[in-house]
Formats: C-alpha cells, structure tokens, sequence
C-alpha cells in the first residue's frame, strides 16, 4: 500500500481534504501527518512502522512512501508553486554527527512516475537536489548561504529523515513538494503557527489581529499556501491514478 507522509495537515493535497485518507478511483490511500523536524519525524515513523510491523515484515515490496508538503527555494529560478521533484535528499552538514550518509536518492520508478505527472500537466517544475535542515530558512541571506554551500534548489525539515528511514526498511520513498516561498522572499516562523489556525480555521482570524505588524506578510502566506494545496491536490489526483507498480 502507499501511504501519504505529510509533515502537517496543513499540507493535505486539495483545498477541500480534511478525511485521514486520500480516496482515487476507489482506492484508499492513508495519510500519516509526521510533524515538523527530525524528532517529530523519527518518532512518528517509528511508532508506524511498529504498528504495522507484520504488515511491512510480510512483504515490504508492496509498500511505499510519498511525502508531500511545501519547501522554501533557494535556486533563484525556482517560482512560488513550482513542484519539486528532489533528485538527492541531502543533510545540512551542521547535523552531519552520527550520520554515515549524508544524502539518499528516491526510488527511481518513482520518480519517473512523478515527472511524467507534472510534464502532462503542464506545471511549473524542477529537478534538483533539496536539503534538509532543522530550522525554518526564511531570511535572503541565509537562503544564499545555504544555497552556495549545499549547492541544493530547495529546503525542507523532513525529507533526509524519511528517506533514511524507508531505506532502512526497503520502501520505496518519493518526496514531491511545492515552493511557498521564491529564494528572494522572506518568509517567517509564522508558518508553524498556520498549522494550528488549519485545524481550527477562526485561529487564522486570530492570528493576523495577534500580529499587526505582519498582517500583509501573513495574508500573503496564506494566498501561496491556498495556492500550494491546490498544485499537490493536482499533481497526488494524477499520481494516484496513474497505473504503476505501488500498489
């Protein structure tokens, strides 16, 4: 079975989807919300894998992983709403200590499943290497840091660790996700907050009086992340749907 990791639920592909799964020509496919950042990540997954141990020890072949969710640019040609499909999942060498790997690759199929998606549909799209790191990116300046020295297009908090975690296991892993933020915007912690404001939509409301001083910053956010639902609610219909090996 494929299973959906979303780091929030924020991050459910579609406008309108708030169920525990994703449901595409009368199959079921269950999300699995990990939270922000390696804690959240390795122990979620873990209790998962727990959980459905026997299902994974019986035939691990059958099953694989699609992460979908946001990430901030770092290459300059990269547009808000651009999908990205990661060709290397690289760690910030700043969290290298007791890490023997510092990048993985997705499964190939895949992969090739998921350009041939954004290609017949048309959407803005790039392949490149994205980095995983512990903290939320969002000044210039340190997007160009990073950037210069990772050499990587986008960043994430999640990516490395749920990589590492199906290879360890044997699952296929894809992450595919959208750019909220372009490599020149500034974007603030605030985002971990539209987490809560998602689940309790008056909290948005709340959140914008609470903040004056970032009204027009945030009710921009939230413009490119209605805007980034709707681009993974496109690219997870199509994926889904499409035949391929993962069942």
């Amino acid at each position: 079975m494929l299973t959906l990791v979303l780091p929030m639920s924020l991050e459910k592909p579609g406008l309108f989807n708030l169920g525990q799964s994703k449901r595409v020509n009368d199959k079921e496919f269950p999300y699995l919300v990990i939270g922000v950042g390696k804690e959240s990540t390795q122990r979620v997954l873990a209790k998962w894998a727990s959980d459905y141990s026997d299902s994974y020890d019986s035939d691990p072949g059958n099953d694989s992983i699609l992460l979908l969710g946001f990430c901030g640019g770092l290459d300059p040609r990269l547009r808000s709403g651009d999908i990205v499909v990661s060709t290397h999942y690289c760690l910030d060498p700043g969290l290298l200590e007791g890490c023997l790997i510092n990048q993985f690759e997705p499964n190939r199929d895949m992969f090739l499943k998921a350009i041939n998606v954004v290609a017949e549909k048309n959407m803005g799209w790039s392949t490149a290497p994205s980095i995983t790191t512990n903290r939320i990116v969002g000044n210039r300046i340190e997007k160009l840091k990073l950037r210069e020295s990772s050499n990587t297009a986008a960043v994430n908090m999640e990516d490395f660790w749920v990589a590492d975690f199906a290879r360890q296991r044997g699952i296929p892993f894809l992450s595919v996700r959208v750019v909220i933020d372009e490599a020149a915007q500034e974007v603030s912690t605030h985002v971990a907050d539209l987490q809560v404001a998602s689940i309790l939509p008056w909290k948005v409301l709340q959140l914008m009086l609470s903040r004056p001083k970032h009204l027009i910053q945030l009710g921009k956010l939230l413009i490119r992340l209605v805007f980034a639902k709707r681009k993974l609610g496109i690219f997870a219909n199509a994926f889904l749907a499409a035949p391929s090996g993962f069942k």
